[in-house]
């Protein structure tokens, strides 16, 4: 039997304080609006948008196909006490009806008005982001009282959303694409999505690996008035961890190389690993910089570029506006060795970078190492990735201009932590941003740059 309603407490779920505490720091991540689509590719969306798109006048299933769906065995079971997200999946006789916000699971042993709704996005506890995914009715029918199918499907359908914190990259990944990936590559592209609050232009910036992952055109339940059949389906998508994947719970025992090698792949980058440089040789290893604006920007950047650029590094630079030019960025990511940021959700862009490259966080003032490496340090030895951290000094902060010294704020940033997110957030992600002390940290490049040459 389904149960009747969701967990509302953490008390309800079988979630341990160590897992409690990660998932607080991992609310810490930033959020964005989400991105603006330029005129070009807008037309491009309107283009392929057919081709993407489930309408009423493509083929369906003979009903022979359909006839053997419907003789599998049936088997319905739902998971609300996972932390991080909430999953139905369903054997024998699926019944979607887009519009309706209803999934029927259709068999003879139907439990009458057994009733669960779920929001298919992996952010459970976050209660003001769920709020924000559209809520999915899952019910049991007998076959007498289900409506009759007007579509019929002989593959598996996965269910999600792209609502919630989708254009940061840390979440697409984090929340959306990883677990996708999960759910689905079983399937080598015998499976269709079906997705609530449809982003189409996220859709379109993601399809690269969206085509690989499912060969068939997206159901969109927001806007479907169908009623679509399937053999089984999986309503939500589950994550393990922030930009990571715990082979123990993965199907098939996948593992973040097994991903980085699903992003190689749909992107057709061309480094599997990096290499040592023969500086005989007049070649440099690349060293590309995430540029932030408005937030944790560093204001002297252009010394920093040249301080990377005197020790030796090709440098490469991208701000906000090229990190979003996908499958470009990848590639520009791809041919680095080092790529470095504040911390943010650029650095999740990290997941471009051939093996064995590094990765340097930049961790503002206010007491964010655990924050800085929960998201983007504990996730690089899955991804063969090497991580080098520095933490800047409260003179390094522009938050000296705005605070007097004898504040909390730099003498005891924890307090400001136990204020609560909103207020730790607003003065150590929001109001700072850093000038960088180019001879302090120089010995950090130039540590890094030796990894790399001969």
């Amino acid at each position: 039997m389904l149960p009747t309603k969701l967990p509302e407490e953490w008390s309800q779920d079988e979630t341990t304080e160590s897992s409690k505490t990660e998932l607080k720091a991992e609310e810490k991540s930033e959020t964005t609006e989400p991105e603006s689509v330029d005129s070009e590719n807008q037309e491009e969306i309107k283009r392929v948008l057919p081709a993407l798109v489930e309408t009423e006048n493509q083929p369906a299933t003979t009903s022979d196909e359909f006839a053997s769906n419907q003789n599998r065995k049936s088997k319905l079971e739902c998971d609300f006490t996972h932390p991080r997200a909430d999953i139905c999946t369903m054997e024998g006789d699926v019944r979607v009806l887009g519009t309706n916000s209803t999934i029927l699971f259709v068999s003879s042993t139907a439990q009458e008005f057994t009733v669960s709704k779920l929001r298919p996005y992996a952010r459970k506890w976050e209660n003001k982001t769920m709020q924000m995914i559209r809520e999915l009715n899952v019910k049991q029918a007998l076959p007498n009282e289900a409506p009759n199918c007007t579509v019929h499907h002989d593959v598996p359908v996965v269910v999600f959303s792209t609502g919630g914190f989708v254009g940061n990259v840390f979440h697409d990944y984090t929340d959306i694409l990883i677990p996708l990936y999960l759910a689905t590559n079983q399937y080598t592209g015998k499976v269709k999505f079906a997705v609530t609050d449809m982003s189409w232009w996220w859709i379109f910036k993601y399809l690269p690996m969206i085509k690989v992952l499912s060969s068939y055109p997206i159901l969109n339940l927001d806007e479907d008035h169908n009623v679509h059949c399937f053999p089984s389906a999986q309503i939500g998508l589950k994550s393990h961890k922030p930009l990571g994947i715990d082979p123990a719970q993965a199907p098939n025992g996948y593992t973040m190389q097994d991903f980085r090698a699903f992003i190689r792949k749909s992107f057709s980058l061309e480094r599997p690993s990096t290499t040592v440089v023969d500086l005989k040789s007049g070649r440099r290893p690349r060293l590309l910089i995430i540029l932030r604006r408005g937030t944790r920007a560093i204001v002297n950047e252009d010394e920093l570029v040249a301080a990377a650029e005197n020790i030796g590094f090709m440098v490469v630079t991208a701000d906000p506006e090229k990190t979003r030019e996908l499958p470009k960025f990848a590639h520009v990511v791809n041919s680095c060795d080092v790529m470095l940021g504040v911390h943010g959700a650029g650095l999740a862009n990290m997941l471009y970078l051939p093996a064995n490259a590094t990765v340097i966080q930049i961790l503002p003032w206010g007491n964010l190492g655990f924050v800085g490496r929960y998201d983007y340090g504990f996730p690089l030895p899955d991804m063969v990735l090497r991580y080098v951290e520095h933490e800047i000094k409260e003179d390094e902060s522009t938050l000296i201009h705005k605070y007097p010294r004898n504040h909390a704020v730099f003498t005891n940033p924890q307090a400001i932590h136990d204020q609560g997110w909103a207020t730790m957030y607003r003065i150590f992600l929001t109001e700072q941003n850093i000038v960088l002390n180019i001879t302090r940290f120089k010995g950090v490049l130039i540590d890094v740059f030796r990894t790399y040459v001969q």
